[in-house]
């Protein structure tokens, strides 16, 4: 009856009858914006359905959750809004004010889906900011039972300063903004780490693999000026880049990274710089030039 009920309104629904079943698919369906849950379903109770939706949203989804119920007593209603629904219904609902507040859920999903990408998506470049670069490498992390190996790309826009001094501010922003989409073309999670500061995190590449890959996106940025209010702008950058066997050694990785990047900039720029310590001992660095 809901289903009929829902799909009349224009809505796609997947309808379940198992708690848990509806848990499963919800987690392996990222397109999913509300979930409606009786409270009495088998295997898996609505109110712990409830709870395991908000989870998600923690995770940084939009999710809207009714929860429904043919019992009036006022204790569920306050149990459900406890165990995270953010909307209650009486069944049967009318088809009028299902689909009102339907309307409703789909206004905070919307704006859910402004706020998370406010939080984390650079404005200017559309990569992953900083706070979400690490956020999501630690998601990688909890989602990983064995260790997989994994590299960091760091890299940064040569002269940053000489181009907003000779070129204005605007041309600044358009080469930051150009940068974030040949970045996006690349392989792996990019983000904007700050100012002209960039990251990639590849996973199961070795170090020659990434190094390869920093190399070609070097020799991109270097083979076509970037388009900018005051005309064409030639941008190059420099790398550093660094790989370990464990995610967990992420901390190890981007300071291995960094000191290569260092190396890179100390060099002449415009390169990329590898670099092969292990981050689990002592031992001075040793770098090599990819390029």
């Amino acid at each position: 009856m809901m289903t009929r009920m829902l799909a009349a309104c224009g809505h796609e629904v997947m309808a379940e009858t198992d708690g848990a079943e509806a848990l499963r698919r919800l987690k392996n369906d990222e397109t999913i914006d509300v979930v409606m849950t009786s409270l009495e379903v088998p295997n898996l109770s609505g109110f712990e359905l409830c709870w395991h939706a908000r989870l998600l949203t923690h995770q940084r989804r939009p999710l809207y959750v009714i929860a429904m119920s043919s019992s009036y007593d006022d204790k569920k209603l306050v149990e459900a809004l406890d165990s995270g629904a953010d909307d209650f219904v009486r069944k049967p609902p009318q088809p009028a004010e299902l689909s009102a507040r339907l309307r409703a859920a789909d206004r905070m999903v919307a704006a859910q889906r402004d706020l998370i990408r406010l939080a984390t998506i650079d404005q200017l470049t559309g990569l992953k900011n900083r706070r979400a670069f690490f956020e999501e490498a630690d998601t990688a992390l909890a989602e990983t039972a064995a260790p997989r190996a994994f590299a960091v790309v760091l890299f940064d826009i040569d002269h940053f300063k000489r181009i907003n001094d000779s070129f204005g501010h605007d041309a600044g922003d358009a080469v930051l903004t150009e940068m974030g989409e040949r970045i996006r073309a690349c392989a792996g999670m990019g983000a904007r780490l700050g100012g002209e500061e960039f990251a990639l995190l590849l996973r199961d590449h070795d170090l020659a693999g990434a190094a390869a890959l920093a190399e070609r996106l070097r020799l991109a940025i270097e083979a076509e000026p970037f388009v900018t209010p005051s005309g064409p702008v030639p941008v190059t950058s420099s790398f550093g880049v660094a790989m370990v066997d464990d995610l967990r050694q992420l901390a190890a990785a981007m300071k291995m990274a960094d000191v290569a990047l260092y190396a890179a900039k100390t060099a002449g720029r415009n390169r990329v710089i590898t670099s092969s310590r292990d981050p689990l001992t002592q031992g001075s660095h040793r770098l090599g030039a990819a390029a």
